[in-house]
């Protein structure tokens, strides 16, 4: 009984959800995005080209990550590689409580430019005999596409990260995400606990060289799952089943939409209890400025299918593609296809966009300018000399 509570608590920590519920907001509408103008879930037509959006899974009692690519056509999901070893708990001290269960996970990942996987590795204390607050660190980290090994960056943050996502010049941004209520009443004290896993509610930045973390601002929100950068260089974020843009300067949070549309009943795995609680936890542009997700329940320990969907960013609806054979889909990202580099040739430079396959040639033929590690966005002003 005691190990279907622990499996139970372990999943509702991970996956944390709140019940969707509609902004009232007037929705701000964005360049780019779908065509779909129906507010329902709708079957989606066949595709010529199926890009694959990646994700993490992480198992039961946090045993192992699987590295995984989705299929944005039928749903399926085609193992990639586990993760290495997380390591243990990176904090000055261990976890207090009586009954400390540490799990460590990586709450979504990341791709950069030239195609390497980032990921924050977070481990939370899940003592499920106390009401002591439980502490949360996170850590950056590289991950190897084809072996799964992971390589840490920097020291730990004693915060709790969510839904990095790497803009076109190679700036990863996440949310601080906090587990529970602003704070908790604790009736053998009668007084109120701190949330149960430390986060926060701001914008981070977080140097992918160093590990360093720089806050960028409030967002006024404390549980954002997910973020994505569409082609234009905006960061969308979700939470609660709607679309938000966060300014990248301020962290200032715009409400965009409510996502209509998601399944809430006959969940392949899943109890029909737990079927309300079904929200978006993963969202990623693909190279079409197409955006996708997934969807997972918040509460239940039974095992399911993500929902794979795509989502039109004017009105919010979805399209239902299938379905992942993985419960617990958080984060996600896809492969870039092209890469706009700073390129040189005759004397002078100018943004040039290339295949991401090609860009180790141009590298070793030396037509990328140094010094701008290949993002367009470091390329002085077009078709100017070089010194």
């Amino acid at each position: 009984m005691k190990s279907r509570l622990l499996i139970a608590i372990v999943v509702s920590v991970v996956v944390f959800s709140f019940a969707p519920q509609s902004s009232a907001q007037t929705p701000t509408v964005p360049l780019g995005g779908s065509k779909l103008d129906s507010g329902e879930s709708v079957v989606a037509p066949a595709r010529k080209l199926a890009p694959e959006f990646y994700s993490l899974y992480t198992g039961p009692t946090g045993a192992f990550t699987e590295l995984g690519a989705i299929s944005t056509r039928t749903g399926f999901e085609s193992f990639v590689s586990t993760l290495g070893d997380l390591g243990p708990w990176p904090g000055p001290t261990p976890p207090q409580s009586p009954d400390s269960f540490v799990l460590p996970s990586p709450f979504g990942l990341a791709f950069d430019v030239d195609g390497s996987i980032y990921a924050i590795v977070s481990w939370l204390d899940l003592g499920t005999d106390t009401l002591l607050p439980a502490p949360g660190w996170s850590r950056l980290a590289k991950v190897d596409e084809g072996t799964g090994a992971v390589t840490y960056l920097g020291a730990p943050i004693p915060l709790h990260f969510a839904g990095p996502d790497m803009d076109a010049c190679g700036n990863l941004y996440a949310t601080g995400f906090t587990v529970g209520a602003p704070e908790t009443y604790d009736p053998t004290t009668g007084t109120f606990n701190p949330p149960y896993i430390f986060g926060d509610s701001y914008l981070h930045r977080i140097d992918k060289y160093t590990g360093a973390d720089t806050t960028v601002g409030d967002t006024g929100k404390t549980h954002w799952m997910d973020l994505a950068f569409d082609s234009e260089g905006r960061l969308w974020a979700t939470t609660e089943n709607e679309l938000w843009q966060l300014d990248t300067e301020t962290g200032a949070a715009t409400f965009i939409t409510p996502i209509y549309g998601v399944p809430q009943y006959d969940i392949p795995g899943v109890d029909p209890a737990d079927w309300g609680w079904m929200e978006v936890m993963s969202i990623a542009f693909d190279e079409h400025d197409n955006l996708w997700g997934t969807a997972i329940k918040g509460f239940s320990p039974d095992l399911g299918n993500s929902p794979v969907l795509e989502i039109d960013t004017h009105t919010g609806a979805t399209t239902l593609v299938g379905y992942t054979d993985k419960p617990f889909n958080h984060g996600g990202d896809f492969r870039p296809a092209k890469v706009t580099v700073c390129h040189r040739k005759k004397g002078r430079y100018d943004t040039i966009r290339i295949d991401l396959d090609d860009l180790p040639a141009h590298r070793a033929h030396g037509d990328i300018v140094p010094g701008t590690d290949g993002y367009g966005c470091e390329c002085p002003a077009g078709n100017a000399r070089i010194d």
